[in-house]
């Protein structure tokens, strides 16, 4: 079935990411300045770069399946989109470096070479895709921001699926001096739900944090998020060596049967975070808690990044 959705794009895509995610591993985990690539100018913010590219390739572009890893043909190339925006910024970093190396007529490092290397070959790439006409019969008039004004679960959606990104460029801070500014590292659930509730005011007006769910069973709980307007309920959570697969089935089960009597909520998004690839099996777990949808409640489930 899947492969009806964009094959032209997702074959070369496929192609050229196979070829290249070696390449971009290697660039991550050795030319770092400890590895004796450095000191250098922008030295941290050219090691991130080359890290960001081989995890963003890893994370978003290993499966290419549409609707197994991609919701719709739409969230796939919003992220084509996204990731082509952040190689934009990387171009104006190593514009920044280069310069600093002409006007001290030195050789530029190793790293930023191999930066601009990746850079401009994933760049022509995604510019190639985003040129199919397979590509803009889908999309049609849409805009070229990753928050896409129309279907509220949609929205939500392109959201969700770029959590992972934004965290990562979270931890890319300037510095003052030679000490970084401080910014939020996310260690445990509640980070996850201060940057998700930061990027829902992006595009959700009414956003209510812990609200009381009607109770159930003789207890009552608390919704993490509930967009009122859309009545939507967002439950977070965070996988961990002690919250996994099998736990967080469990909780989730629970969070549903409480959820469900609420007077504001027709769809639950349950929202996990895995930056660390706890789960096993995460499409077997989306499976198991998308059945218990009913004509009352709709459940979808996001684990990012996957």
């Amino acid at each position: 079935m899947s492969e009806q959705y964009l094959p032209q794009a997702r074959d070369y895509l496929s192609r050229f990411f196979s070829s290249r995610r070696e390449e971009f591993r290697e660039a991550a985990r050795e030319l770092r300045p400890h590895r004796g690539y450095g000191p250098y100018y922008k030295d941290t913010e050219v090691t991130q770069a080359l890290i960001d590219i081989y995890h963003i390739v890893d994370d978003y572009f290993s499966d290419l399946r549409i609707p197994e890893s991609f919701a719709s043909p739409r969230m796939f190339v919003s992220i084509l989109r996204g990731f082509r925006s952040k190689l934009k910024e990387y171009e104006a970093l190593l514009k920044e470096v280069s310069t600093y190396y002409e006007e001290k007529d030195l050789t530029l490092p190793i790293p930023p070479r191999e930066l601009y290397t990746s850079v401009e070959h994933i760049l022509d790439a995604l510019e190639h895709v985003l040129d199919m006409g397979e590509i803009k019969a889908v999309m049609g008039d849409i805009t070229e921001t990753k928050i896409i004004p129309g279907d509220p679960f949609h929205r939500l959606e392109v959201l969700l699926n770029s959590f992972h990104l934004v965290a990562v460029q979270m931890k890319d801070r300037r510095k003052d001096g030679k000490i970084p500014r401080e910014t939020l590292t996310i260690g445990d659930e509640y980070d996850v739900q201060d940057l998700l509730h930061s990027l829902l005011k992006i595009d959700f007006n009414d956003i209510r944090d812990e609200e009381w769910t009607p109770s159930y069973a003789g207890s009552a709980a608390r919704i993490d998020f509930l967009l009122k307007e859309e009545e939507y309920a967002i439950e977070v959570k965070m996988a961990s060596d002690t919250l996994r697969d099998k736990v967080i089935g469990k909780q989730l089960i629970e969070d549903i049967a409480h959820y469900a009597p609420h007077p504001d909520c027709s769809h639950l998004i349950c929202f996990v975070y895995d930056p660390e690839y706890k789960i096993k099996n995460p499409q077997g777990l989306v499976t198991d808690l998308s059945k218990m949808s009913t004509d009352e409640l709709t459940v979808s489930v996001f684990i990012r990044p996957r």
